[in-house]
């Protein structure tokens, strides 16, 4: 089948293919991770079909935590949490997901373990202005092991002026550089804090390299494109989230735009075009054939 967007006199399709496959099993990962006490973990279920291919079902499937006063699992239907764990006591429980009559699960165990430290990334970054940022929080647990903290802590620039910070649902972490001059962003999480300087210049974009600057794909192969760009007294930025992405011949080649997938080129039929990346006036263009 093709499916076909329209809006404002645009238009554009894309072929859809539907399998006969049937589903032979559900994966949920991380398997048997060891967490501690009050951290959030995000578990994935992934649908195994019978012709090899996957189908990540994590947001569809029902969820369920044999022990919900060890850990409770978020089956909010329709919601964007669905799979978010939150750790509660100590202890074993086992988080199954069911989806299209298949279950899968994982066993999660809960220690009280101590946290050592909270780190701040990137480490003292040099930031233009505008280029909002996403700024990550690591705990190191006495154990040894390490938990992505940054939908969890409480973050607080000291110099909001010059460059503020995100701490509502779904952009924690988020740095957006205001002017130049210096900030410190902290986040802290059960009495312990980690921090990092910011540095924010006012300098103004030279030019943009996209690597590979060429390739030869097959139809239907996908290609992550990466843009980095040469501010004036030679910061470099890896700008492939930052630049509007174009393809000169968007039914030989088309390049997302969409979060999280920026910068992938799609190969969609035989031929030969350019992509572009585009920022602040500023542009560059990579060439791709199509076999």
């Amino acid at each position: 089948v093709t499916i076909k967007a329209s809006w404002q006199g645009l238009s554009v399709t894309a072929p859809l293919t539907v399998s006969p496959a049937t589903i032979t099993a559900l994966e949920v990962t991380p398997s048997a991770p060891v967490v501690a006490v009050g951290v959030w973990l995000k578990l994935d279920a992934v649908a195994v079909y019978s012709d090899g291919s996957t189908q990540q079902v994590s947001g569809l499937a029902s969820w369920q935590s044999s022990a919900p006063a060890v850990a409770a699992v978020d089956n909010t239907p329709g919601g964007n949490g669905k799979g978010l764990v939150q750790t509660l006591g100590p202890g074993e429980t086992t988080v199954t997901a069911t989806w299209a009559g298949t279950s899968g699960s994982t066993v999660i165990t809960v220690e009280q373990i101590g946290l050592i430290e909270l780190q701040v990334t990137p480490f003292g970054p040099t930031l233009p202005v505008g280029y909002t940022t996403p700024f990550q929080a690591t705990a190191l647990f006495k154990d040894f092991t390490v938990q992505d903290l940054t939908p969890q802590v409480s973050w607080t620039s000291k110099t909001p002026a010059v460059a503020s910070v995100s701490s509502a649902f779904g952009s924690k972490g988020m740095v957006t550089p205001l002017k130049p001059g210096k900030a410190v962003i902290v986040a802290t999480w059960q009495g312990k804090s980690g921090q990092t300087a910011v540095t924010v210049t006012a300098a103004a974009l030279e030019s943009i390299a996209i690597t590979p600057a060429s390739a030869t794909m097959k139809v239907q192969a996908s290609l992550p494109l990466q843009a980095v760009g040469t501010f004036v007294g030679g910061l470099e930025l890896n700008l492939t989230p930052y630049v509007t992405w174009m393809s000169e011949s968007p039914p030989i080649v088309s390049v997302s735009n969409a979060w999280g997938s920026k910068g992938v080129a799609k190969a969609l039929a035989k031929g030969q075009t350019a992509v572009i990346a585009l920022r602040d006036g500023v542009e560059a263009k990579a060439a791709v054939v199509v076999e």
